[in-house]
């Protein structure tokens, strides 16, 4: 998945980062956004972001994604009519 970068809204100024970031409605979690923050997959500037950090008016935010997991699953033959 492609990077995804958002800029803090005048409204969102003082809310924690994580939590406008998961009403944005990307596709992500909260969850998956605080573990991201964590790994150092969101991004300011250049410089990580800490799940405690409150979001600034005009900030552009850098969420990069983990890859998906790998997979496991194995073809099956399995006969066709």
């Amino acid at each position: 998945m492609d990077a995804v970068e958002v800029e803090i809204a005048p409204a969102e100024a003082g809310e924690r980062l994580d939590k406008v970031l998961a009403a944005r409605e990307l596709g992500f979690s909260r969850a998956t956004l605080q573990r991201w923050m964590e790994d150092g997959r969101v991004t300011a500037g250049g410089k990580a972001l800490n799940v405690k950090d409150k979001a600034r008016v005009g900030m552009l935010v850098r969420i990069e994604p983990a890859p998906p997991p790998p997979s496991d699953a194995l073809p099956e033959a399995i006969p066709l009519d």
